[in-house]
Order: C-alpha cells, then structure tokens, then sequence
C-alpha cells in the first residue's frame, strides 16, 4: 500500500476516534444539563407545593378560627369563669341540675353568665349563699357543653394539623391559664367523661400548661 493512503487512513482514524470522543463529551454534557435542569424543576415544584400546603394550612387556621369566634355568646365567659371554679362535686350536681349553694361573691359573675335573669328567675339569697336551682344549672351546663364541644372541634384542627398549629395555638392558647387556675372547665370535663369525651382539649391543655411551665431561656453575658 502507498504510504499516502495509509498516512490518509491513519490521518481519517484518527479524526474519527476524536470526533467519536468529542460525541460522547457532548452527549455526557447534554444528559448533566438534562439531569441538572430536571432537578431543578423538581426542587422548584416542591418548593411551590410546600408554599401552597402551608399558605392553605393558614387559611384552614384562620377558617377554624373564624368558626370557633362565631360559637361564642357574650354570657359565655361568665359561665366559663364561674364553673371553672366548681368542685369535681359541684361538677357532678351541674351535670344532673342537682341544687347547690355557691358563694355570694359570685353574684355579678352569675347575673351575667345566666344573660341578667332573661330565661330564668333570680336566684334566692340566704345570707352569704346563692342558691342554684335546675333552671340556673341547665342554663349553665348548656353554656359551658356548647363552649367545649366548639373548642373541641377548633383544636381537633390543632392536633391533627389540619390548620397551621402556630396560629391556632397563638389565639387559643389564652384560655389556659395555670397560674389562675383555669385548666379549661377541667372538672366539668371530667364530670361529662374527662379526656375520652374532650380529647384534643386535653391534648392542647396540656400542651399549653407544659409550655408555661417552662423556665424562662437565659441569655448570655453581655461582655
């Protein structure tokens, strides 16, 4: 064979093998970019389902809220504060309107938990004892049934982050209040059948009272 030809089969081999090489760079180029984009895209989705999930989560909070708002009476907070005072006994006779005395220095908390008398009479007054009959006692306990059995459903929504837990903890959170005592309606709770009857209250209230509980964070020494 003239050396040409096998210079010009050497020659042709030669580019073929470095365009063969340059093919498989661009092709290995071209599936990194494919890969990276397809990331890229995957990552962008996620991040716009994640936006979408909680920006609903809020408005479910907000919803929740708007509904628990609208259960509530202006007498309701009276009867509230009033019970929540009450004996597991006390609690007990509530639940069945069994009469009971209570003391006189809850006469303005009473007036306004019973709307001033409209449904019912005022009650009897023998020295320092108010006397509650079954009318002021259904009045009450129908008070207080329809408060936890709303709250119940708002925090049913807390517990299983059905709305964004932050915010319906933020506005509900109010209604616990270790330091004064008020465990929300705890012994009329456990009167009505206690954290079988009312489960995400009892969930949220220990929640709340474990967080208030808590001691304050130290912050470091200032140099």
């Amino acid at each position: 064979m003239e050396p040409h030809i096998t210079d010009w089969i050497t020659s042709s081999a030669s580019i073929i093998a470095a365009l063969g090489v340059v093919f498989v760079a661009m092709q290995a180029y071209i599936a990194r970019e494919s890969l990276r984009k397809t990331t890229e895209n995957i990552e962008l989705t996620r991040k716009l389902l994640t936006a979408d999930h909680e920006r609903s989560r809020r408005e479910r909070a907000l919803d929740i809220l708007g509904s628990w708002t609208r259960s509530l009476t202006v007498s309701q907070p009276s009867a509230r504060n009033l019970v929540e005072k009450f004996t597991p006994e006390e609690c007990q006779n509530l639940l069945k309107h069994k009469p009971f005395t209570i003391s006189i220095d809850n006469e303005k908390t009473l007036e306004a938990a019973l709307d001033n008398y409209v449904e019912c009479q005022q009650p009897k007054i023998e020295g320092d004892k108010i006397f509650l009959d079954e009318r002021h006692l259904f009045k009450l306990g129908y008070q207080c049934m329809t408060f936890l059995n709303s709250l119940e459903i708002a925090v049913q929504g807390w517990l299983h982050s059905v709305g964004d837990e932050d915010i319906l903890e933020q506005e509900l959170s109010y209604l616990v209040k270790p330091e004064k005592n008020y465990h929300v309606l705890k012994n009329f709770r456990a009167a009505l059948g206690g954290p079988a009857a009312y489960p995400a209250i009892q969930a949220f209230v220990d929640h709340i009272e474990k967080q208030k509980s808590r001691p304050p964070e130290r912050k470091g020494k200032v140099a």
